[in-house]
């Protein structure tokens, strides 16, 4: 007898464990849904216009399409040297010489470097990744900040330099490459 009380008391409370599922028709279960937007960048290039030059120090404008989920964004740029038919292998004509001595500017649409700073990105440059195999060089980077509501959706144009010295230089077309890099500052 003892037994058969167990065993009815042991099935009323196993019972009771799935009561819940079975006392409705119908049953719902709520879960709240969490998702973090990540900060992202673009960055797009229009094609500068070519120069003709024959000596001294020149600068190049080269605008860029940027476009980010942030306002605040950390800029610096690279430059390389201008070399004879796309060359940088080349060793029979010198290359037109990157300035380092002149700072890369940039002038966006909408914005400006923090805290009253100038545009022009710190010196002293450093050795860079290549780009497109040419060697490059590497300047300082600086927080440049949106007026517009939370985004920074602009363009920017950046001014690097460059200096022909050599008044016998060979003619023909050299070209070389600019990069602006930018990493987003989370607002």
């Amino acid at each position: 007898m003892k037994r058969l009380l167990t065993l009815i008391l042991v099935l009323m409370v196993v019972g009771m464990g799935f009561a819940p599922a079975y006392a409705d028709s119908t049953q719902s279960g709520t879960a709240k849904v969490l998702v973090n937007v990540d900060p992202i960048i673009a960055i797009t290039p229009t094609a500068p216009e070519t120069i003709t030059v024959q000596t001294g120090k020149f600068a190049i404008p080269v605008t860029f399409t940027v476009g980010a989920n942030t306002q605040s964004v950390n800029f610096s740029a690279a430059g390389t040297d201008l070399w004879k038919a796309d060359d940088p292998t080349g060793t029979e004509v010198a290359p037109i010489l990157f300035d380092q001595t002149r700072a890369c500017t940039l002038a966006l649409t909408n914005g400006n470097a923090l805290n009253g700073e100038n545009n022009s990105l710190p010196l002293p440059f450093t050795a860079g990744d290549p780009i497109n195999s040419f060697p490059s060089y590497l300047s300082g980077s600086k927080i440049f900040q949106s007026s517009q509501n939370g985004h920074f959706s602009q363009d920017v144009t950046l001014t690097c330099g460059w200096n022909q010295s050599d008044p016998e230089k060979t003619k023909g077309q050299y070209s070389g490459y600019v990069r602006l890099i930018g990493v987003i500052v989370p607002n």
